[in-house]
């Protein structure tokens, strides 16, 4: 009977003379997939909190160190790209969905506190808002209250 070693919910197989079987690797259970991601949403919960500055007077957000997906994940041992595989694999499970947008929306959140606050590159957060959340550049022409605008065309000879 082949050995393995059971990390969480992953298994690694291995061979009877204990070297690691070769071949696609086990695919991570829901059960180990939602464990992971309620860590990162309670990792984010804690990671943002008030503190008093005396400089300003008043409750200030303390430096958050958690930014993007990737910097939480850089404590995990599996990827970021990993979440991605997750979410496609689990998408009808509403519990995972849930929290997947929570970590999300919070994620897209700090970019632009971080952003408005002058604490990371304004450009950069524009950027990342762009590219991750689809955030776009957007120009309306309206007319007096909104409504559209009546272009007139006069031709003389």
């Amino acid at each position: 009977m082949p050995r393995g070693s059971v990390k969480g919910q992953h298994i690694t197989k291995r061979k009877e003379n204990g070297k690691l079987a070769t071949g696609r690797p086990e695919k991570y259970t829901l059960e180990f997939c939602l464990a992971e991601i309620k860590d990162i949403w309670e990792t984010l919960l804690k990671d943002e909190r008030l503190v008093w500055s005396e400089k300003t007077n008043k409750y200030e957000i303390a430096k958050m160190k958690f930014i993007t997906m990737q910097d939480i994940v850089r404590l995990k041992p599996y990827s970021r790209q990993y979440i991605s595989v997750w979410k496609k694999e689990f998408e009808e499970n509403n519990e995972f969905n849930d929290i997947i947008k929570k970590i999300e929306a919070e994620l897209e959140n700090r970019l632009v506190k971080v952003g408005m606050t002058n604490k990371a590159s304004t450009a950069m957060c524009i950027f990342a808002l762009k590219n991750h959340y689809n955030w776009k550049d957007k120009r309306e022409l309206s007319g007096s209250d909104g409504e559209p605008m009546k272009i007139i065309v006069t031709l003389t000879e």
